[in-house]
């Protein structure tokens, strides 16, 4: 086959990929996305930490449907937040539950010792609760384009076919499966969850022949700091 077939191959192949660039960008946004159905009567709900301007809000119309208990992992404070600058993300989103109507009896505030960050880490923390209440049907809120790495971290997390996760997507941010390319905050959230499923693929596959990961497996916070922020005057 000569250069000239070949080039002109490489350009039809260019052009079918232009004309079917929107389908194309379409289908990766949407492969993002969860279209679970939320439990009508779940036993618990998950609000994934994140977003506190959109996702709260959605946790709470699922409890006004139907009190349940909210679940929200303490995340490890940061530098400012050891300074007294800002307060804990997780503290402050469990204020704003408190202010739109939800009981603080029925929030839960999981709290460890250990370096809580990302959604691995939330994961790990949040199915000790679930198993030692025996919980079975666990809706996961967040916002849309991490609902399918959420659904499937609790899943590899739990390592129990017999729990019933599914995720509620906050329908206050941009659905990504929209034209999600023309914007700076649709396109840096498709590229990096991408990224991060990636990454958590690895850690899956790593953890695959071990037990299910526990609590105790997490680095302390003493371990993590020094990596972050190194050894300045501020940590000493």
């Amino acid at each position: 086959m000569s250069f000239i077939t070949l080039f002109l191959i490489f350009l039809a192949v260019l052009g079918v990929l232009y004309l079917a660039r929107r389908p194309i960008f379409r289908t990766v946004g949407n492969f993002l996305i969860s279209k679970d159905k939320a439990h009508e009567h779940p036993d618990a709900i998950v609000l994934m930490n994140g977003n506190i301007s959109t996702r709260p809000f959605r946790a709470v119309e699922l409890y006004k449907n139907h009190p349940a208990p909210i679940l929200l992992a303490r995340l490890a404070d940061t530098q400012e937040v050891r300074m007294g600058v800002i307060p804990n993300i997780s503290e402050a989103t469990r204020d704003l539950l408190v202010k739109l109507g939800v009981s603080g009896a029925h929030i839960h505030l999981l709290k460890s010792d250990r370096w809580i960050a990302g959604t691995w880490n939330e994961a790990i923390l949040h199915c000790a609760t679930i198993r030692n209440h025996n919980f079975q049907k666990i809706t996961i809120v967040s916002d849309a384009f991490h609902t399918r790495r959420a659904r499937w971290t609790f899943r590899k997390v739990m390592r129990d076919n017999e729990v019933d996760f599914r995720c509620a997507a906050t329908p206050y941010t941009l659905d990504v499966s929209k034209q999600w390319w023309r914007s700076e905050y649709g396109l840096v959230q498709v590229v990096v969850e991408y990224l991060k499923f990636l990454h958590y693929l690895r850690i899956e596959r790593d953890a695959r022949h071990k037990p299910a990961p526990v609590e105790s497996e997490l680095p302390t916070a003493d371990e993590v700091r020094p990596l972050i922020h190194g050894n300045s005057e501020l940590e000493k």
